[in-house]
């Protein structure tokens, strides 16, 4: 077992402030129930502590790069141009991201 320590780090907005992009039922499962267990099992010495160190580790990279959206989160320039040559707009785009994010397993 490891004399290090792990931490979760704090999330640098609310629970509550993703929405609609990612509900509070959902982050809170994800950093309460995953990465706080990752973090947990590790400083207990249980499981692989290497699988462990990296969900904690990756977990705490992850979420603070998240921001609550603002404006209508639309991309412009070469991105927009890139999604309506194959999508013909930005909505058909964002349903066919839908569609296809949903069929994948755990989704």
């Amino acid at each position: 077992m490891s004399n290090k320590k792990l931490i979760l780090e704090k999330l640098p907005y609310g629970k509550k402030d993703l929405n609609p992009v990612m509900s509070e039922d959902t982050l809170s499962y994800h950093r309460d129930n995953l990465a706080a267990g990752y973090v947990k099992r590790y400083n207990k010495g249980e499981g692989d502590l290497s699988f462990n160190e990296a969900g904690a580790f990756l977990h705490n990279k992850f979420f603070p790069q998240l921001k609550p959206p603002s404006g209508r989160n639309k991309p412009s320039g070469a991105c927009l141009e890139l999604i309506e040559r194959k999508w013909d707009s930005f909505d058909n785009f964002k349903e066919e991201l839908k569609k296809v994010a949903m069929g994948i397993q755990g989704s």
